[in-house]
């Protein structure tokens, strides 16, 4: 008997720019589907912006596994099978930071708000891949081309690869794959900062330098943390959209972020379409405090 050999599975990673598009496309309110749209965006940005965390993961997030700006995790789909449980930790981001705030549950013990919008984590990880489509769709893309929410977490590790230079195993430890070390690590206490680093960089190549930013907000502490800006003040200031940098400058004289944010957009192209988020990051070079923050075309600036 002859066995045929299995195809190769298609690739579904995407590029940097398609992706970057995707994650950034400023979605008309007045759309039809224009929510579901939003919402799929968002948890694919979420994720992405987590090293390419699982829906199912995202959704049995608890409160207690964000401290000190980490979120600490046991991956679902390998967790019974690792001495280790598939424990992972990474490093929440500024933007990551800004949509766990936005997606953040108001009771029980779970982190974020999904468990009380869905019944169970199939429902959500279904209706996720629906506003994927329907942005697809919004966007003009042919339906052989539509993304689900796997093309993100592929396309997270071939950026990794590709453009940031990690190595396979690098790319594994940061995604929490099942290494072939996998018992040597049960008795280790491992040191996730390379992950979160590759993680930052991957960030950094799609959004911006911005992006990268690790969050200061995300534990639930008050939205003005302690930055402060005063004349005197020598600040690094910058805006980002899609990507690419649309203005930056360093120097003194400013009283507020409201101040800092008028002289950016002041350098801003005038081709930038409506409603379209622009990343603001401010650095006091004083004590090296980074305040990052979003406005919207047409409502912040």
């Amino acid at each position: 008997i002859s066995i045929p050999v299995s195809e190769v599975p298609r690739k579904r990673a995407v590029s940097a720019d398609l992706c970057r598009s995707f994650l950034t496309f400023e979605i008309p309110p007045e759309c039809k589907g224009a929510r579901k749209a939003q919402f799929g965006q968002d948890i694919a940005k979420l994720s992405f912006c987590l090293a390419a965390i699982n829906t199912v993961d995202l959704y049995k997030l608890r409160k207690a596994d964000l401290k000190n700006g980490l979120i600490g995790y046991c991956r679902s789909k390998t967790s019974s099978r690792r001495k280790d449980g598939a424990y992972i930790e990474m490093r929440v981001t500024s933007m990551a930071g800004e949509l766990i705030e936005k997606y953040r549950a108001q009771k029980g013990d779970v982190l974020l708000s999904f468990s009380e919008r869905f019944s169970n984590a199939q429902s959500f990880v279904a209706y996720v891949d629906a506003g994927i489509k329907k942005l697809c769709e919004i966007m003009g893309m042919k339906k052989d081309d539509y993304l689900t929410f796997y093309t993100f977490r592929h396309t997270w590790a071939t950026i990794a690869r590709n453009e940031c230079g990690a190595s396979l195993s690098e790319v594994g430890f940061a995604m929490n794959h099942l290494q072939s070390d996998g018992v040597t690590r049960g008795y280790i206490k491992p040191d996730f900062t390379p992950a979160w680093e590759l993680n930052e960089n991957v960030n950094s190549f799609v959004f911006g330098d911005a992006a990268s930013d690790v969050s200061h907000t995300t534990d639930a502490l008050p939205k003005d943390d302690g930055f402060v800006l005063r004349p005197q003040t020598l600040i690094r200031a910058a805006a980002f959209f899609q990507g690419k940098c649309l203005a930056n400058f360093e120097d003194i004289g400013y009283s507020n972020i409201e101040e800092v944010t008028k002289a950016l957009v002041a350098q801003f192209p005038a081709d930038i379409p409506d409603r379209s988020m622009v990343q603001f990051k401010i650095v006091n070079c004083d004590n090296g405090k980074v305040y990052v923050y979003e406005h919207q075309k047409g409502k912040g600036f």
